[in-house]
Protein backbone atom coordinates (compact mmCIF):
# COMPACT_ATOMS: atom_id res chain seq x y z
CA UNK A 1 0.00 0.00 0.00
CA UNK A 2 1.31 3.45 -0.84
CA UNK A 3 1.36 6.12 1.85
CA UNK A 4 -1.73 8.35 2.00
CA UNK A 5 -1.55 11.97 0.89
CA UNK A 6 -2.16 14.41 3.77
CA UNK A 7 -3.62 17.88 3.27
CA UNK A 8 -3.55 19.98 6.44
CA UNK A 9 -6.14 22.49 7.58
CA UNK A 10 -8.62 22.19 4.72
CA UNK A 11 -11.46 24.68 5.29
CA UNK A 12 -14.74 23.00 4.37
CA UNK A 13 -16.65 26.15 5.30
CA UNK A 14 -20.27 25.59 6.27
CA UNK A 15 -20.50 22.13 4.69
CA UNK A 16 -22.05 22.95 1.32
CA UNK A 17 -19.94 20.55 -0.78
CA UNK A 18 -21.63 17.36 -1.95
CA UNK A 19 -19.11 16.16 -4.56
CA UNK A 20 -15.35 15.73 -4.85
CA UNK A 21 -13.85 16.00 -8.34
CA UNK A 22 -10.40 14.67 -9.23
CA UNK A 23 -7.85 15.54 -11.89
CA UNK A 24 -6.62 12.04 -12.67
CA UNK A 25 -7.26 9.10 -14.93
CA UNK A 26 -8.16 6.17 -12.68
CA UNK A 27 -8.11 2.69 -14.13
CA UNK A 28 -11.30 0.84 -14.96
CA UNK A 29 -13.03 -1.75 -12.82
CA UNK A 30 -15.31 -1.73 -9.82
CA UNK A 31 -12.79 -1.51 -6.98
CA UNK A 32 -12.23 1.49 -4.77
CA UNK A 33 -9.42 3.67 -6.08
CA UNK A 34 -9.10 6.15 -3.19
CA UNK A 35 -10.83 7.01 0.06
CA UNK A 36 -11.21 10.51 1.53
CA UNK A 37 -10.78 10.43 5.30
CA UNK A 38 -10.70 13.11 8.00
CA UNK A 39 -7.94 13.63 10.57
CA UNK A 40 -6.10 10.30 10.04
CA UNK A 41 -5.60 7.61 7.39
CA UNK A 42 -8.12 5.47 9.31
CA UNK A 43 -10.33 8.42 10.32
CA UNK A 44 -13.97 9.00 9.39
CA UNK A 45 -14.69 8.13 5.75
CA UNK A 46 -16.27 11.03 3.84
CA UNK A 47 -16.03 9.75 0.26
CA UNK A 48 -14.83 6.87 -1.93
CA UNK A 49 -13.63 7.30 -5.49
CA UNK A 50 -14.24 4.11 -7.44
CA UNK A 51 -11.96 3.01 -10.28
CA UNK A 52 -13.06 4.56 -13.57
CA UNK A 53 -14.66 7.61 -11.91
CA UNK A 54 -13.50 11.22 -11.83
CA UNK A 55 -15.87 12.33 -9.07
CA UNK A 56 -17.66 10.91 -6.05
CA UNK A 57 -20.31 12.01 -3.58
CA UNK A 58 -19.06 13.19 -0.19
CA UNK A 59 -20.65 13.47 3.20
CA UNK A 60 -21.36 16.94 4.53
CA UNK A 61 -18.30 18.23 6.39
CA UNK A 62 -17.93 21.68 7.92
CA UNK A 63 -15.08 23.49 9.60
CA UNK A 64 -11.33 22.97 9.28
CA UNK A 65 -9.95 19.42 9.08
CA UNK A 66 -6.91 17.47 7.96
CA UNK A 67 -7.83 15.47 4.87
CA UNK A 68 -6.18 12.19 3.91
CA UNK A 69 -6.44 10.65 0.44
CA UNK A 70 -5.88 6.94 1.04
CA UNK A 71 -5.17 4.88 -2.06
CA UNK A 72 -6.67 1.40 -2.02
CA UNK A 73 -3.70 -0.29 -3.70
CA UNK A 74 -0.40 0.51 -5.36
CA UNK A 75 -0.93 2.59 -8.46
CA UNK A 76 1.06 4.48 -11.05
CA UNK A 77 -1.73 7.04 -11.46
CA UNK A 78 -0.99 10.63 -10.54
CA UNK A 79 -3.35 12.76 -8.49
CA UNK A 80 -2.92 16.19 -10.06
CA UNK A 81 -5.71 18.05 -8.23
CA UNK A 82 -9.04 17.67 -6.47
CA UNK A 83 -11.78 20.03 -5.41
CA UNK A 84 -15.03 19.97 -3.49
CA UNK A 85 -18.22 21.38 -4.95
Amino acid sequence: MIPPARYANIDFGSGQASTAEFGLEPSGGDKAFAELRLEAPNGPLVGTLMAGQKSCPVQKVSGIHNLFVVFAEATDRLLDWFRFQ
